[in-house]
């Protein structure tokens, strides 16, 4: 993964990356909690879940049903039950850093103009944008508006590698 630009999104950044590799997740029990975490192979961009019984009037993303693919190759159906929570204690079981991260690549940017939230390691995002800031020494950040705009009439072999 590497980072194409960064772009001003509300009171910090958000960062366009030219791929997001796909995440495996695996279960995790800590101090009574159930949670399920999924990284990529580089171990850069995670999504955390703690699960929580649904109720009738109360379910995680408003009962979104989707499928977490697991390490062991078994599919977690998640209908309600797993909550966007848990970070800090995964971070600390994994003992590294984990910090929220607005991501997307230029490819799903050109598709609907939509960040997303992720959290990565902080360390190894330490390293992307010394790269990105290495490579670009003058670089001025995108305001959100303007990207917009320039993705709209950017030519489309800048596109990533996630577009057909």
């Amino acid at each position: 993964m590497k980072i194409l630009d960064v772009v001003r999104f509300n009171q910090g950044v958000a960062y366009v990356v030219d791929e997001k590799p796909e995440k495996l997740y695996q279960r995790l029990q800590l101090e009574g909690n159930q949670y399920i975490y999924g990284t990529d192979a580089s171990g850069v961009l995670f999504r955390c879940f703690q699960y929580d019984r649904p109720s009738e009037r109360w379910k995680a993303f408003g009962g979104w049903k989707f499928d977490l693919k697991m390490q062991d190759g078994s599919v977690e159906h998640c209908d309600g039950q797993w909550w966007d929570a848990g970070s800090g204690a995964i971070a600390k079981h994994l003992g590294i850093e984990l910090v929220p991260v607005t991501i997307q690549t230029l490819g799903r940017l050109r598709e609907c103009f939509v960040f997303t939230a992720e959290y990565v390691d902080k360390a190894k995002l330490d390293v992307l944008t010394e790269a990105f800031n290495a490579e670009h020494p003058n670089y001025t950040v995108w305001g959100y508006r303007d990207y917009e705009q320039q993705v709209k009439r950017d030519a489309p072999e800048r596109a990533g590698k996630d577009l057909p």
